[in-house]
């Protein structure tokens, strides 16, 4: 009472309230809080660095190597369930916006899926696993997918009579999830069964979700003759008479059956999350007409008015507060069943609501024996029948196409953990003594790690960022395993932000100055740390094409210029920037007590790992007639696929057109953005490609989505497949003809010794936009040794990351 004695006027009172929240949140909370959230981002990002750090290749890759396979366990006579990988398929089609773009309609057409000719064949590749999977002789196989995520479920509105209340406890219950479009679908009646809750949101589920039928042609074709009969199996025909389903694939007179199982995303238990959001209101928009007003209308009149001036029965007998009533057909059209998409509710559902509806899925009829998992979309999620435990669960073995993968990606690279047996072998083995009359082994040579990509400067560029340089850590452990070593040739996006965040050298205006993170600065630092404690040496871009950045240009002056001001292209060349650096090199932190340095080489541009106070050296300015371009002849080579465009025959718009070399003290000026790789890095990549045994390339070198700054990653690709075929062979043999006769002309210079004959015996591709390009790059992939077919699942087990689909699977020494 004596408080609110003292209270003043109620408005002033919330008002002071209002101020004094907003001045605390500002002033005092708000700093600390944001102090604590950068901090722990920081910790966060680092430990995550040093957790990938401590494992080995051989940790990262070979537990996936012990694992069960189809051919190692018995599947006579059991039912096996077969994860069919669709993962080339999820990343093309965004199902989930398919009904969002289109949500003015009430029929929206269900998403289909649809294969292009290298799809086909790359489905076809996948299927082979369903052969391998029936030469054992079971009863039946189910094939089972996970593609697409529906669209949420609308909320359910409160409960009004008996049927709704029932549904209404089975949802509280973690049972199953319905909505109120479930209802919508049909009114119970006595005489009428009540559909069950579970089918009936599935089935709208799946008007947001693409059906696997279109697929069955494909699996007859391909098991035509190891399958006795395939046959599509809808959610109906499984759940709505599950014990006759069971019945049916337990019926041993005949084996070697295929069903297909429909689309299993559409349940909210078999993957983990349910979405719910309220029902999308759509104003209703009164009917247009192409007649014209009567004269008579005043402006102001309501409703509309006929030819003969008056309103229409429909209008007189509307309420006067409410807007006039629509044709049904028109309200039909304009109040469709969907979703609010902008108040979306997540809810993650308990293991036990998961495992218990498994339970009931794959119940004591059906029961499954096996599941081979050969999906490595859908190992790297945590669905429920694939890491789930309940009584009765399958046995879980890899699948022959995870198998091969693994296996192939292994074998290219001659790793010693992948012998018949599948035991560890000791790394560092070293090869037996050539014995006489045998031919001396060519000198060692490094294994050559392109790495570029990007997408850092999106709204989840820090997430890209840290899997990146995860990604980076584990290509650098093949350092453990190449007696030659391992050179790291950075380009795309991740050589600016390693050089902005790790070498605190900011190049032009490509990464705004709002997308500075200390976390990722700390995480880049410690990750760099890591790779060059490891022994392997970074190759950094020489060069830089950069295009003018117009968007913060006043464009009034180009306002009456019939034609646009086309930007202008130059290449900067950073040995300024790398001089700095080594003048002043940055410091990545302690190893051992003592304080490590990033030493960067000038001229080669270089960056190596120093020990202990580094020795600095003050290297000379060099004149831009000196600076490391590649030779005209070089930059102009028309016989080359791909090779940079000739001068005197420019494409529209490309740097050759506008482009000029330009060297500048802080490397790319403000004002200008990085767009791709320039003439002397492709040199020194082209060098480096001619002392390497091999080539390991993932991610564009430029912005590959326009194509005029696709030119670095086609001459580099251009000239990684001469170096396969052999055709750089016939030049090298005239260049060092044409050296020979000027031999004499030489004006006493010191020459450069010439590259060593270094066989160049394996070329991999490694990742979906990698393994995507790479046909359009170059007129025979096939030269490649290996070309990823997984997607992200062979990056996630390099970045150090266990996926759960394998982790479930059962490894060969475990009994069962």
């Amino acid at each position: 009472e004596k408080r609110t004695e003292l209270l003043g006027d109620p408005d002033k009172e919330e008002d002071a309230r209002s101020a004094f929240i907003q001045s605390f949140g500002q002033d005092s909370f708000g700093p600390v809080v944001a102090g604590f959230a950068t901090e722990a981002e920081e910790v966060s990002a680092v430990t995550e660095i040093q957790e990938a750090a401590m494992l080995s290749l051989h940790d990262r890759l070979h537990p996936c190597l012990e694992l069960h396979t189809v051919d190692t366990v018995e599947v006579g006579g059991a039912v096996v369930l077969y994860e069919l990988d669709l993962g080339f398929l999820a990343a093309r089609t965004p199902f989930i916006s398919h009904m969002a773009k289109n949500n003015s309609k009430k029929n929206v057409d269900v998403p289909m899926i649809t294969l292009e000719p290298e799809e086909e064949e790359q489905l076809r590749q996948r299927l082979q696993g369903i052969n391998a999977a029936l030469e054992g002789g079971p009863l039946a196989v189910l094939v089972t997918a996970h593609i697409g995520e529906p669209m949420p479920d609308i909320m359910m509105p409160a409960p009004t009579h008996v049927a709704d209340v029932t549904s209404a406890l089975s949802d509280d219950a973690g049972l199953t999830h319905t909505h109120g479009a479930d209802r919508a679908m049909s009114s119970p009646t006595p005489s009428m069964p009540i559909p069950d809750p579970m089918l009936a949101a599935a089935a709208l589920r799946m008007k947001s979700l693409p059906s696997l039928e279109p697929l069955l042609k494909h699996i007859g074709d391909v098991c035509q003759e190891t399958a006795t009969s395939v046959e599509f199996v809808s959610h109906e025909s499984w759940l709505g008479d599950a014990d006759r389903f069971a019945e049916k694939v337990r019926n041993d007179n005949d084996e070697k059956r295929v069903y297909l199982l429909e689309n299993l995303s559409a349940f909210p238990e078999e993957l983990g999350v349910h979405r719910t959001a309220p029902r999308r209101v759509v104003a209703p928009t009164p009917p247009t007409s192409t007649e014209p007003a009567h004269p008579a209308a005043k402006p102001g009149s309501r409703g509309k008015e006929g030819k003969d001036g008056r309103k229409s029965a429909e209008q007189k007998n509307a309420p006067a507060a409410e807007p006039p009533a629509l044709p049904e057909t028109q309200k039909s059209e304009e109040e469709p069943l969907l979703p609010d998409l902008t108040a979306v509710s997540i809810r993650t559902l308990p293991w036990a609501t998961r495992e218990w509806w498994a339970e009931q899925i794959f119940g004591a009829d059906l029961r499954p024996e096996f599941l081979v998992q050969d999906s490595f979309y859908a190992a790297g999620r945590q669905i429920t029948s694939h890491s789930g435990i309940w009584l009765g669960a399958p046995q879980r073995v890899v699948g022959p196409f995870i198998e091969r993968e693994l296996g192939a990606f292994v074998e290219a690279l001659s790793l010693p953990f992948n012998d018949a047996e599948g035991t560890y072998v000791e790394e560092g083995v070293v090869a037996a003594d050539v014995g006489e009359g045998e031919e001396t082994p060519p000198p060692l040579a490094p294994l050559l790690v392109v790495l570029g990509g990007g997408g850092f400067s999106s709204q989840m560029g820090d997430t890209v960022f840290l899997q990146k340089l995860k990604l980076l850590l584990g290509l650098a452990k093949l350092t453990q395993h190449e007696k030659g070593g391992v050179l790291i040739a950075l380009g795309g996006e991740l050589a600016l932000f390693l050089m902005s965040y790790g070498l605190g050298r900011r190049l032009g205006g490509t990464m705004p100055e709002s997308h500075q993170n200390e976390a990722m600065g700390s995480a880049a630092r410690e990750t760099l740390k890591e790779v060059l404690r490891l022994g392997a040496k970074l190759l950094l871009p020489l060069d830089l094409v950069c295009e003018e950045d117009r968007s913060g240009l006043d464009k009034s002056s180009d306002a009456d210029s019939p034609i646009p001001a086309v930007p202008d292209v130059k290449t900067f060349v950073l040995h300024s920037t790398f001089a700095a650096m080594q003048s002043a090199p940055v410091s990545l932190g302690m190893v051992d007590g003592h304080e490590c340095f990033a030493e960067v080489d000038a001229v080669r541009g270089t960056c190596s790992l120093c020990v202990g106070p580094p020795l600095v050296q003050t290297v000379p300015p060099v004149h831009p007639e000196d600076e490391l371009v590649m030779p005209e002849s070089a930059a102009v080579e028309g016989d080359v696929v791909g090779a940079l465009p000739p001068a005197e025959n420019p494409v529209e718009g490309s740097p050759a057109a506008h482009d000029t070399t330009e060297p500048s003290e802080e490397g790319v000026p403000q004002g200008w953005k990085v767009r791709d790789i320039g003439a002397a890095t492709l040199q020194a990549l082209d060098k480096a490609l001619r002392r390497s045994r091999g080539v390991l390339w993932n991610g564009a070198l430029g912005v590959f989505e326009d194509e005029r700054w696709q030119q670095g990653t086609r001459a580099f690709i251009a000239r990684v497949e001469k170096r396969l075929t052999g055709d750089e062979e016939d030049e090298e043999e005239e260049e060092d003809e044409d050296e020979d006769e000027d031999e004499d002309d030489d004006d006493g210079k010191p020459r450069e010794e010439p590259d060593p004959e270094i066989d160049f015996e394996v070329a991999l591709a490694i990742g979906s936009d990698s393994a995507k390009l790479l046909p359009s790059l170059m007129q025979d992939p096939s030269v490649f040794t290996f070309v990823s077919q997984s997607g992200e699942g062979l990056l996630q087990l390099l970045r150090g990351v266990q996926l759960p689909g394998l982790t479930a699977c059962s490894t060969r020494t475990e009994a069962h």
